[in-house]
């Protein structure tokens, strides 16, 4: 090898020095982003528990970005980037949603196969201990499993409602026995969660500890609902 090829060899090129310039200026943006989002995010709860008694039936369906740059698209459909904004994981961190709710609560929270551990943790992060679980095995029309691709070992069917407490709770009724931990109901869009999930759960707690009415709040709402307070920005 000659004198010019082993200094080549040695010499780093112009793109691999630019490279990790160019990452430190990507974590800054991304660092930028969370701030931005973060703040935005402690904004509105603020807006929200300023105008709305607090609520003490919390329903979810966080916008999960699955441990991925909210930015970054993947090839499939069912990717929730090309349906609507995700969060960051450290961004539903540092969302306070339990402040939206009174001492004693329970929270139902939608979460993905995948992701049950991550939901566990922000639960507790709001004082929230799990209790039990609904599942709702999707399915088609024909009564066909409803799976969706996914970049994990299995096709999932199915998806998970966790039901949580804090303090109290709420009282549970008297028809609670009577329901199944898992519900078979057509997929709907993508992403959209049946409704009678709703109404199962004002059944299971329709009372708070006091013998008030459960006053429910659906936070990440898609649309406004007739006896709940909404909390989102498609509301």
């Amino acid at each position: 090898m000659s004198k010019k090829s082993k200094s080549s060899a040695r010499t780093p090129t112009a793109s691999a020095k630019r490279a990790p310039l160019k990452e430190k200026t990507m974590e800054r943006r991304r660092t930028k982003a969370l701030v931005e989002r973060v703040l935005a995010n402690q904004d509105a709860l603020s807006q929200h528990r300023r105008r709305h008694e607090l609520a003490n039936l919390l329903y979810m369906d966080p916008p999960w970005s699955y441990g991925r740059d909210p930015e970054e698209v993947s090839g499939f459909s069912a990717d929730p980037r090309k349906h609507y904004p995700v969060m960051f994981d450290d961004e539903l961190r540092l969302f306070n949603f339990g402040d939206l709710a009174t001492r004693d609560a329970v929270c139902a929270m939608w979460v993905p196969n995948s992701l049950i551990p991550f939901a566990l943790e922000l639960l507790k992060r709001q004082g929230f201990e799990y209790k039990t679980k609904l599942t709702w095995h999707k399915v088609f029309e024909s009564g066909a499993n409803a799976a969706c691709p996914t970049l994990g070992p299995v096709l999932p069917s199915s998806e998970d409602l966790i039901i949580a407490s804090r303090g109290a709770g709420l009282k549970i009724s008297q028809e609670a026995q009577k329901l199944t931990s898992v519900m078979s109901v057509v997929r709907g869009a993508h992403s959209a969660k049946p409704a009678i999930f709703r109404d199962m759960l004002l059944n299971l707690f329709p009372r708070a500890p006091n013998g008030e009415a459960t006053r429910p709040l659906e936070i990440f709402a898609r649309q406004k609902l007739k006896g709940w307070q909404c909390f989102g920005n498609e509301v």
